[in-house]
C-alpha cells in the first residue's frame, strides 16, 4: 500500500515541508492521513465490525453540536461532515478526536514546567514540541 511506503519515511518528507505547506495539509489531508496511520489491532477491529454489522455500533463522522441526558439515554445533536444536522438517542458515546496536541504542555506537570522556564515550546502548527535535529547537551 502507498501509505504503508509513506509512514516509513514520513518524518523526513514532513521536515522538508515548509510551514505553510504542513499547514495546507493539515488542513486538507490531515483526516485521511489519521486513519490510515493511527491502526487498530485485529482483535478489536473484527469486534468492531461485528458490532457495526448487528447495529450496535455506528460511526459517524460528525462534530457534536450537543448533548443532554434523558434518563439513561444520551441525546445527540450533530454536524455531519459533509452537511446537515443529525439528533440521535444513543446508549453511549465514545469520542475520537485523535490526539490532543495542542494541550501536550497544559496537560503534562513536567512539560509546563519546561515550558515556563523557556527550555521548550509548542511548534508552529500547534502539533507537538518544536525540535531540531541536534542535541543541545552535547558538547
Amino acid at each position: 500500500m502507498v501509505l504503508d511506503a509513506v509512514r516509513q519515511q514520513g518524518q523526513r518528507i514532513w521536515q522538508a515541508l515548509s510551514v505553510a505547506d504542513r499547514q495546507r495539509f493539515l488542513r486538507h489531508l490531515r483526516h485521511y492521513w489519521d486513519v490510515h496511520r493511527y491502526r487498530v489491532a485485529p482483535q478489536v477491529a473484527e469486534v468492531l465490525e461485528a458490532r457495526q454489522r448487528t447495529g450496535s455500533l455506528q460511526v459517524q463522522a460528525a462534530r457534536l453540536l450537543s448533548i443532554s441526558g434523558e434518563g439513561e439515554t444520551l441525546c445527540l445533536t450533530l454536524a455531519r461532515r459533509g452537511g446537515g444536522v443529525q439528533t440521535l438517542s444513543v446508549d453511549h458515546l465514545i469520542l475520537t478526536t485523535g490526539p490532543a496536541h495542542r494541550a501536550l504542555t497544559d496537560s503534562q506537570p513536567f512539560l509546563q514546567d519546561l515550558a515556563r522556564r523557556g527550555l521548550i515550546r509548542a511548534d508552529a502548527l500547534g502539533m507537538g514540541l518544536e525540535v531540531d535535529s541536534r542535541f543541545p547537551g552535547s558538547g
